[in-house]
């Protein structure tokens, strides 16, 4: 090896040694391969080649390029199948939750080292996450093997996404270990969350219970017991049971924070930001306890406290998305409104960004700004061109909402310009085009719909519906509402289209009884506006104006429903329309 490349080795060496590692979840690399090589000369019999990748995906890491450091660790951990290596790799994989990487990284360290228990435990739990449960179950009966105390209470978090079939299969294989090992108290902590997954409560209460009698210090249990209890609607044991659990245990933290989110659930805001405050004591820099406290504090009306903790939340560099987002709802709560417009505009793409986009249009739209509210927008598809589209449906349906019909369609024939085949600005643009009565050009976005996706249910279920209204293409209506039905047959508005189109091929009876299903699953206008005019030509008139006097209670009434009534019968509209005379009292005088 030359000389240059041994000074490499070194530095490597030294950079392991001495930086903090990247949040790893475990030991280091270097701690590892010490221990199983007991000197560092051996780490330089690796070639050259993986000493450089190793390096380069150390150096990734440290620099959040975690693809690359995963990328590096797991092709050398397969060419050097060193046991260290793979290890590695799987602790990175597991860290940015790459499911298919973290599998093959822990099939393979389990490869290397089959009686390590840890490896063991980490292919187990990534067959079950990958849906190979029964391979995971032999794992979990292998390491009771190796060691009967062996915490294997994650193996049911694991499970989560696993059919009902297969968790209750999971199920099973738990409570046969659990009678092989009744000492590992993990075994029954798995059943028990399998079980709530499964909504199977009682079952779980029950067990939980004889977990308590038997470990009464099991602080886990305590902390089941109360989710359990408050998932059946025993709020007021949950809340009894946490707060024995926290007067026994206050240092934990979790036993805590269940105990708040239960006196949130009881409407105890009070207690609850006592709580809070106690954790916030034992955590200071953690982001969920302030963000909790600044809402609660909101809800509370302590608006100074609110405005503080969300400013310390947004100190802490955590969660700036929500803290921005909150303190504009604040400031628009005080009618600070360039101060809330400051900080909606300040949320950047992620999880609260269309709802802070969302709320700052409202706002400034109710404020009589709607032309700066059109002009946020536009500004902020030219910031955030990602997410542009959404921002185009967003406007848009400000826009239909206003009844600004012709605009929003000049929006979509825009937007559609900029993203041709995008489904949800398509089925806008076609709705738009309904509200304008251009049913031709509606028909046709619709179609396109079905072309690109053929079981778009809202475009069947629309396209059936226009082509039923106008009483043309029946077959087609039908073939596409019964499409629509077999993927939805809850769906109220689909049980309107059916009905309406059994109306138009003169099915009353069987009209009737469609409509009257989907009218009790959703008494909109419109459904009402549909049913109605059936029993009318039932001769149910009564029973057609009953409605309509419910109908009529919107503002304003649905377009439809008042076309069915006047077209049905003038003269009700006439005596709805007619002003209410108010007659005053004659003076004692």
């Amino acid at each position: 090896m030359n000389k240059h490349f041994l000074i490499l080795v070194l530095c490597f060496i030294s950079l392991l040694q001495g930086c903090a590692m990247w949040q790893a979840p475990e030991k280091d690399l270097t701690a590892e391969i010490k221990k199983q090589k007991k000197q560092e000369d051996t780490y330089i019999s690796f070639e050259p080649e993986t000493v450089y990748d190793l390096l380069v995906a150390e150096l990734g890491g440290q620099r959040q390029r975690y693809d690359l450091a995963l990328g590096n660790y797991l092709k050398q951990a397969h060419q050097t199948r060193d046991v260290g290596v793979a290890k590695r790799a799987y602790q990175v994989a597991t860290f940015v939750n790459a499911k298919q990487a973290a599998l093959d990284a822990a099939m393979l360290w389990v490869a290397l080292a089959p009686d390590d228990i840890n490896a063991l435990r980490a292919s187990a739990f990534e067959l079950m996450q990958n849906n190979h449960w029964e391979q995971a179950i032999k794992r979990m009966d292998q390491l009771l093997v190796y060691d009967q105390g062996v915490d294997l209470e994650d193996m049911a978090h694991y499970a989560k996404g696993l059919s009902e079939v297969n968790k209750n299969n999971v199920s099973a294989a738990f409570s046969r270990a659990i009678i092989a090992y009744p000492q590992n108290y993990s075994l029954s902590l798995a059943k028990i969350t399998l079980l709530m997954q499964l909504k199977q409560y009682q079952k779980a209460l029950v067990i939980c219970n004889k977990l308590i009698k038997k470990q009464a210090e099991l602080v886990k249990a305590l902390a089941l017991k109360g989710r359990l209890l408050s998932k059946m609607g025993r709020t007021v044991e949950a809340e009894t049971v946490l707060e024995g659990g926290i007067t026994q245990y206050p240092e934990q933290t979790f036993l805590r924070l269940l105990y708040a989110r239960v006196l949130i659930g009881n409407n105890k805001l009070d207690q609850a930001y006592s709580q809070f405050r106690v954790l916030l004591q034992q955590s200071p820099d953690n982001a969920e306890v302030i963000l909790s406290l600044g809402l609660i504090s909101m809800d509370l009306g302590k608006e100074q406290k609110a405005e503080n903790y969300l400013h310390r939340l947004l100190a802490t560099g955590k969660s700036p998305n929500t803290a921005h987002f909150y303190l504009g709802k604040l400031y628009e709560t005080q009618q600070r409104w360039a101060d809330a417009k400051r900080y909606y505009s300040a949320v950047i793409p992620g999880e609260e960004f269309l709802m802070a986009q969302a709320t700052m249009t409202k706002m400034l739209e109710n404020t009589g700004q709607w032309l700066e509210a059109r002009e946020q927008l536009k500004s902020a598809r030219k910031h955030y061109p990602e997410q542009a589209a959404n921002l185009f449906l967003l406007e848009g349906d400000a826009l239909s909402k206003r009844r600004e019909y012709d605009q929003a369609l000049t929006l979509y024939n825009d937007a559609l310009g900029h993203f041709p085949e995008d489904l949800s600005l398509l089925y806008n643009r076609a709705t738009t085009l309904g509200q304008l009565d251009r049913l031709a050009l509606m028909e046709n976005d619709l179609r396109k719909i079905l072309a690109l996706q053929p079981n778009d249910l809202l475009a069947l279920n629309a396209l059936g519906y226009i082509l039923a209204d106008q009483n043309i293409h029946l077959e087609e209506a039908s073939r596409l509402l019964n499409q629509a039905y077999e993927i939805n047959k809850s769906d109220p508005m689909i049980l309107d289209s059916l009905g309406w189109l059994e109306y138009r091929m003169g099915n009353l009876n069987k009209a009737l009884e469609i409509l009257q299903e989907a009218y009790m699953k959703l008494p909109s206008e419109e459904i009402i506006a549909h049913l109605s005019e059936v029993l009318w030509m039932l001769g149910k008139k009564d029973e057609a104006r009953a409605l309509w006097l419910q109908g009529m209670k919107g503002t304003p009434p649905h377009k439809i429903l008042r076309e069915t009534i006047n077209r049905l019968d003038k003269a009700f509209i006439a005596e709805y329309d007619r002003p209410v005379v108010k007659t005053e009292l004659p003076s004692e005088n």
